[in-house]
């Protein structure tokens, strides 16, 4: 299984309020398996 931990957001962990119009979002990913990467990702905001 894949999973997206760590997520951030203007490099804070769970900022509240962001002033920025183009935030900068990030995130670590765990999986169980081996050579699993990420090819696309979606976000909703």
């Amino acid at each position: 299984m894949l999973k997206a931990v760590r997520l951030r957001c203007e490099y804070k962990d769970n900022p509240i309020g962001i002033g920025e119009t183009n935030p900068v979002f990030g995130w670590i990913l765990e999986s169980d398996g081996r050579n699993v990467v990420q090819e696309t990702y979606h976000l909703q905001v």
